[in-house]
Order: structure tokens, then sequence, then C-alpha cells
């Protein structure tokens, strides 16, 4: 898509935004936006809409504050009124709509660039936002401990008795936690912050700039060929390789990974059409799925429930018992459904392959010059 034609796209992206001024919100209607993200019919828009809310539910993110159903007037042929169902949808519910849309489609993938953008503008303005508040803050906790402590000083109380007011008043103040079991808290709740923050940058990276290659063998290499001795690797570093660029790298690394297993079945002449994820990063990592269908060049459903292999086990379970006679008895009864389904972008999965040949020369390399 040339620059051109990208701003011609964006500028009609612009002009149906629209915004509560008293609260402070930018908001799109869905009706406004099917048209623009190629849809012709509501009905088959609706469905993206669905997954998206589905995906969203998935998240542990509320609904509602990014899904709000609306009643529109539309004029009909005849010029009356009626009403039709709509939605407002935040930068957020676009931004998932866009993701479970068809990304071989241009207004799709931009759509898909655009709504993340303007998503991590409004992170930033929070972030920056947040960050003032919590300076006044402790600007203001400087203070106030600098006259309590020489209240404390005046009236006799050495450095010792200072330190257990001090600890008492912290447990106070961290709801009954010390203050090394507080940092220690903080310390945890950084580490679980950590994967979210790589994600959110490491998708913002263009395939073409994946220059950084890694092989997934941090422990042993996995089937096909397995072998535990082996250790991971990482070439292509430069002292501009940030953090985010060496995540995505081991993500890739892993789609290829199951790229080789893929690859060894079909050498073997066992058909793969398309893949079923199950667990928790198939649900909580779009950013992993989309790479690994891409990475695949193949369609990727997510099994709605996290307890995929136990429903599998009741469903042989439950034909054994005899409450079915087939096991496909038991699947089309039994099944959770899937959450969201991933297909891929024909210029990444297109990047990957080239990448994909290096991967394998680093892997052989690894295997036949480092450890062998």
């Amino acid at each position: 898509m040339d620059k051109r034609r990208v701003g011609q796209i964006k500028e009609r992206f612009d002009l149906v935004i629209h915004s509560d001024q008293e609260a402070g919100v930018e908001f799109w209607y869905a009706r406004d936006l099917m048209s623009l993200l190629g849809y012709e019919r509501w009905e088959n828009f609706a469905k993206a809409i669905v997954r998206a809310i589905e995906s969203c539910e998935t998240s542990g993110i509320a609904v509602q504050d990014h899904f709000r159903e609306v009643t529109k007037m539309i004029t009909v042929g005849n010029g009356a009124q009626r009403a039709v169902k709509d939605y407002m949808l935040t930068r957020y519910a676009c931004y998932l709509i866009a993701q479970n849309g068809d990304p071989k489609k241009e207004e799709i993938a931009f759509a898909q660039s655009y709504f993340a953008v303007q998503t991590r503008k409004q992170e930033l303005i929070e972030e920056r936002i947040s960050l003032i508040e919590r300076t006044e803050a402790r600007g203001r906790l400087r203070e106030s401990e600098k006259r309590l402590s020489q209240n404390i000083y005046e009236r006799g109380v050495d450095d010792a008795g200072f330190g257990r007011i001090r600890s008492k008043g912290d447990q106070a103040l961290f709801g009954g936690y010390t203050t090394q079991e507080m940092k220690e808290r903080l310390v945890a709740e950084a580490c679980n912050r950590i994967i979210p923050a790589l994600t959110a940058e490491a998708e913002k990276i263009p395939a073409e700039e994946s220059t950084v290659i890694a092989t997934d063998w941090m422990n042993g290499r996995r089937t096909p060929d397995a072998n535990q001795l082996l250790k991971g690797t990482i070439t292509g570093l430069t002292l501009g390789s940030t953090a985010p660029r060496i995540f995505r790298a081991l993500v890739e690394a892993t789609a290829f990974g199951s790229k080789a297993i893929v690859d060894r079945f079909r050498n073997e002449g066992v058909q793969i059409d398309s893949v079923i994820g199950i667990g928790g990063i198939a649900l909580k990592s779009p950013f992993v799925m989309q790479t690994l269908s891409d990475v695949l060049n193949m369609p990727i459903k997510v099994c709605k429930t996290d307890q995929a292999c136990a429903l599998g086990a009741a469903m042989f379970a439950a034909t054994a018992a005899g409450v079915y006679n087939r096991v496909e008895d038991a699947q089309k009864a039994m099944s959770s459904g899937f959450a969201m389904e991933y297909t891929p972008n024909a210029a990444n999965a297109k990047l990957y392959e080239e990448i994909y040949r290096k991967y394998l020369k680093v892997g052989e390399f690894t295997e036949k010059a480092l450890f062998c």
C-alpha cells in the first residue's frame, strides 16, 4: 500500500471519529466502521463484532466499557425512518474487530495498525498523566515525612525508634504488610507486567524488520528431531536491538519450531490444512497466535475452554460409557466451540518463508558447529 493510499484511508477513518466531551472519550459507531472495513452486509459485520466481544470477555476485560449497544435511526427507500441496532465502540473495541477480520483486505490490514496506534497514543497520554500525579504525590509524602521526622527527633527518639515507628506506619499504610513484604509484592507485580508490555511493543515491529534470529531450544530441541542437549541461540544483535525486538525473535522462533513439526508431517504424507490452538497462550496472546498463523500460513482456531485436554478426555469417557455411540457425536454435543480464529497475513507469510530459511541455517550451525 503506497503512502498516498494510506493517507486516503486514514482520512476516511478520521472522519467518523466521535467524541464524548463530558467523558473525554473518543468512539466510533459500528455501522460507520462497517463500510470502512469492506463489509457490505450488517449480518456479516455483526459476526465480527460478536467474535471481538468474545475476545474481550476471554481477556477478562469488561465488555460494557468498550461495546455499548445503541439504537440508530436510518432512512429507508421510501424516505421513512427505521430503528436499527448499532454499537458505540472504543478504539480498543475497534482494534479487536479489526483483528478478527481478514488481513488480506487492505482496509482490515490498515485498521489493525490504525487502531493499535490510536490505542497506544491514548495509553501514552494516560501514562504521562499518571507519572505527573505520582511525582506530585511523592513530593507531598516527602514533605510530610520531613515534618514528621523533625517532630520525632525533637522529642528525643533515636534512629532505631524512628525505624520502628516507620515500620508500623508502613504496615498501616500497606494493609498489614511490612515494608519488605510490600517490596516483594511490587517486584512480583512488575514481573507480571513485563510480558504484556513487551508484547505491546513487539507487535508494533513490522515482520520485514525481524532481523534478530533465535532458536527455540532453551530446554533442548523438541520434536520432530528431539535433542535435549542442544541450547538456544540468538544472532543478529546490534547496539540497537531492543528488548521488544529480542522478544519478537523468541516468539517467531517458537512459531518456526511449530512449522518444523508441521513440515515433517507433510513430508510424511499427512495433510494439515488448519490448526486448533488450546491453553493459556492461545487464549491470552493474540500477538503470538497471529505470528504463528503467519509463519504456518494457515488459519488457527482457538478453543474457547482453557481445559481442552480435560474436555477431550471427557468426550472419550462419555463414548466409552455408552452415553454417545461415536466420539464424533460426543464432540458435537460437548464441544465448547472457538473463541477466535486467526487468518494468515499474506504479506507476512511470504516474509516469514525467507526468515524461516535463515532460522534453519542458524539451527544447523547451532547443532553441528556449537554443540556437536
